[in-house]
């Protein structure tokens, strides 16, 4: 008995050894990571507290505006941006970051009115048409046609008003990520009906940013995330944002 008592001691004083805390942060996007009145919350920030909880670290969480989030970052002031993509990186001989395995992807398709839907297989097909997207957001797929006026766009500063401009009709289709569009139904107490999805433009992984001096710790955080996969804990998250109560 007191072997395994010994041996239990032995295990957790290593656990612990190898604890430390980070700093991490992302920018401001629901419903992955948000400022309330009840503080920060989000996908992302709780998939990220239920990882550190596997591993034994510790983390501190903020939000920055995506300019100062990545000064920040470049500067070696944060550890982690624990809400981003490598799709979403330039590549770089050497990058000054390692990227965690992916927890979610993030999936966007152009979404239309189900009685005003366009049947599309490419771009082109949205000739003439208004498309709602959020503000400073690029679509390799679509640039050229935005700066040439084929496609007109609407850049909005507010999620919630992609969901309602399309309602209205103040477009003919909006860009949203399918946790987004979930989250706006929710939020905006729609009929998920009303709406169809078309084409897909966009599957990029998220994951975290880990700043390479801390790269010693992406191991035993990929299994905690290997972890929150395989017992569901992640979908389990995500419809807690996703679903009505």
């Amino acid at each position: 008995m007191k072997r395994y008592v010994l041996f239990f001691y032995i295990i957790a004083f290593s656990y612990k050894a190898y604890a430390e805390h980070f700093i991490a942060a992302t920018a401001n996007w629901s419903p992955y990571a948000m400022i309330t009145e009840e503080g920060i919350s989000g996908i992302s920030v709780d998939i990220l507290n239920e990882i550190v909880k596997r591993t034994g670290d510790t983390v501190s969480i903020n939000i920055y505006p995506t300019k100062r989030l990545n000064k920040l970052f470049v500067s070696n002031k944060l550890d982690i941006n624990f809400a981003d993509s490598p799709d979403w990186n330039k590549t770089q001989k050497n990058p000054d970051y390692h990227f965690s395995r992916q927890y979610l992807n993030v999936k966007e398709y152009v979404y239309f009115l189900k009685n005003r839907y366009i049947a599309l297989n490419s771009p082109i097909d949205l000739k003439g048409k208004i498309i709602g997207i959020s503000a400073g957001y690029y679509y390799a797929m679509l640039e050229e046609y935005f700066n040439k006026d084929i496609i007109i766009k609407i850049e909005l500063y507010s999620n919630k008003s992609l969901l309602r401009f399309l309602k209205m009709g103040r477009c003919d289709a909006a860009i949203i990520d399918n946790v987004l569009f979930e989250y706006l139904i929710v939020q905006l107490d729609y009929d998920k009906n009303q709406f169809k999805r078309g084409l897909d433009l966009n599957n990029a992984p998220l994951g975290l940013k880990i700043r390479i001096e801390k790269k010693h710790a992406v191991k035993r955080l990929n299994q905690a995330i290997r972890d929150l996969q395989k017992e569901g804990v992640i979908n389990k998250i995500i419809h807690q944002y996703t679903n009505k109560q």
